[in-house]
């Protein structure tokens, strides 16, 4: 746990909406594997997977 983190909270949940707001599996492309993104719920688990409350990183 690294609590420095903590103080970025506030503005990486305003990025993390505008995020799942603007893209979708749509807009994952232009590389090897990327087909792959809907299937392995890439947005689901490793972008909202992510603990953004202070409270869960205590």
């Amino acid at each position: 746990m690294e609590k420095w983190h903590w103080s970025y909270i506030p503005l990486a949940k305003k990025y993390l909406e505008y995020y799942n707001s603007n893209f979708s599996y749509e807009n994952i492309t232009g590389f090897k594997g990327s087909e792959l993104a809907g299937e392995l719920n890439i947005i689901k688990d490793f972008v909202n997977g992510i603990s953004n409350s202070v409270d869960d990183m205590r």
